[in-house]
């Protein structure tokens, strides 16, 4: 598919404030591809506090000055910034990855990659500098709800996981997160990218099924699931077939896989299993990876449930 084909997210609405962080009721409408440029090209003002900002080492002079950049909700329009507030949904979520939570990460290395990403739509740096992290934005299915926008952002959340090894700041899954204005001349931007399309229908029938069953079973937590229960009653509703793109298949094998471990099921049994039902004997070195991966986050380090909670109660 062309550019010509594609739909462009340039004129995608967002909600903007120029005014301290604590101001949620004055927001104007603005394009996306003009925050774009303010963030190319900001006015002297915001120019000159960034500038500050990346030289300091004050931390209370650096929140004062962050707090006075403006922002916007890069998700949509707003009433005042808040969740019950969303007027219309962008099609746009704010990714943040900071160095807090990715120490290993390259940052100009991460950003490279990222231009090259199908479903992104914009790459800058943030207001502390590159050093400090990078802000993304992908487009993703207008959300009709905040609900949805929170599940989308757990998936996309796995996404970056599977395809990046970084971790999402998980503060940002508020669809009226706000995002500090900054200065990047050299953003990145396609505002013809593609969407990143994941099926609400077959999630909504793998929790209707997770439900129906605590009811059935009389259960209050997944883990006094029947293991042989839940796989029979869900897989047949958990379809890695449509998940086309490239990196979906090995993003759900690990969201699967994060939730037989949940379920107290053994690590080569979750192997055989999803070998057995969904793939060839070519890929199973590949399965294998993504299971091992996702039972050593879910054992060995429970600071990355963060992305697997939300998904098994949405």
């Amino acid at each position: 598919m062309n550019n010509l084909e594609k739909t462009s997210v340039a004129d995608a609405k967002i909600s903007l404030c120029t005014l301290h962080i604590s101001n949620v009721d004055i927001l104007i409408s603005i394009t996306f591809q003009y925050f774009c440029e303010i963030i190319s090209s900001p006015n002297e003002r915001i120019r000159n506090a960034i500038k500050v900002i990346r030289k300091s080492k004050n931390k209370k002079e650096i929140q004062v000055l962050k707090a006075n950049l403006g922002y916007v909700c890069l998700s949509g329009t707003f009433g005042k910034r808040s969740t019950s507030e969303l007027i219309l949904h962008s099609g746009l979520m704010q990714i943040n990855i900071d160095a807090k939570y990715n120490a290993q990460i390259d940052f100009n290395e991460l950003r490279e990659k990222l231009k090259k990403d199908v479903f992104i739509c914009a790459v800058f740096e943030s207001a502390r500098g590159i050093n400090y992290g990078i802000k993304a934005v992908l487009r993703v299915p207008p959300c009709e709800t905040a609900y949805q926008h929170n599940l989308m952002f757990s998936i996309v959340g796995m996404y970056f996981q599977t395809m990046y090894n970084v971790q999402m700041g998980i503060n940002t899954y508020e669809v009226s997160r706000a995002c500090y204005l900054s200065h990047d001349e050299n953003i990145y931007t396609n505002f013809f990218c593609e969407e990143f399309s994941v099926d609400f229908a077959i999630l909504t029938k793998v929790k209707q099924k997770f439900l129906q069953m605590q009811k059935t079973h009389n259960i209050t937590t997944p883990q006094e699931i029947s293991y042989y229960d839940f796989y029979s009653n869900v897989t047949d509703h958990f379809s890695f077939i449509h998940l086309h793109k490239v990196g979906f298949q090995g993003l759900f094998i690990f969201y699967f896989a994060c939730m037989l471990c949940e379920l107290g099921v053994e690590e080569e049994d979750t192997i055989i299993d999803i070998c057995e039902k969904y793939d060839s004997v070519e890929s199973k070195p590949e399965i294998r990876g993504e299971v091992r991966r996702a039972y050593d986050n879910c054992i060995f380090n429970s600071k990355k449930h963060y992305y697997i909670i939300p998904f098994l109660h949405f």
